[in-house]
């Protein structure tokens, strides 16, 4: 049976998202040896020069969880619903992200009492460009219909980045399910 032209589109996203992630980890790996490291001190200090960034510099932070968030969230997200498979995408996340304290922490006219609730409003304010930044957090705000007032939800930056790899991993599981085992 032929793969659908979205199933495919959605692998290709896939691939690009797992490609973020790895940019993320390295750059993870990279500040952890950070300061232990010549080499990758020289490299880092060269470009921090380069581009006219205070030295020493940390390279995680809202600039590195913002655009892996946006990949997986919107563009892999929007990609891979179009099959109509959010429910599957959702409750596979579920199993990687607990989206209790994430609940609890909505702040606004809306309800907000399920993870698709906080998928939705993390998207939007992501895509719309309705997220504010904090030392050590992000807040994202939506709003909608007749809502007069958004409601918002603050994320840390290993939250979002824990969130962002929870959808990635849940669509990876349904572009690429287990081969199903049967009995001879």
């Amino acid at each position: 049976m032929p793969q659908s032209e979205d199933r495919q589109k959605a692998k290709d996203a896939f691939h690009v998202a797992k490609l973020a992630l790895f940019n993320v980890r390295l750059l993870h790996d990279f500040e952890s040896v950070s300061g232990q490291s010549e080499e990758i001190d020289r490299i880092i200090k060269s470009r921090s020069s380069y581009d006219n960034v205070a030295f020493p510099v940390s390279l995680m932070h809202q600039g590195t969880f913002l655009p892996f968030a946006y990949i997986c969230m919107v563009w892999l997200w929007e990609i891979a619903k179009a099959e109509d498979n959010s429910d599957v995408i959702i409750c596979e996340a579920q199993k990687k992200f607990d989206f209790s304290s994430v609940i609890k922490s909505a702040n606004g006219p809306r309800t907000i009492k399920m993870p698709a609730h906080v998928i939705r409003l993390v998207r939007n304010a992501i895509s719309h460009a309705r997220v504010t930044t904090e030392d050590s957090c992000f807040s994202f705000s939506d709003i909608g219909g007749k809502e007069k007032t958004p409601t918002t939800i603050r994320l840390t930056w290993s939250e979002l980045g824990q969130l962002s790899e929870a959808i990635l991993f849940a669509i990876n599981a349904w572009l690429y399910p287990a081969a199903e085992v049967t009995s001879a």
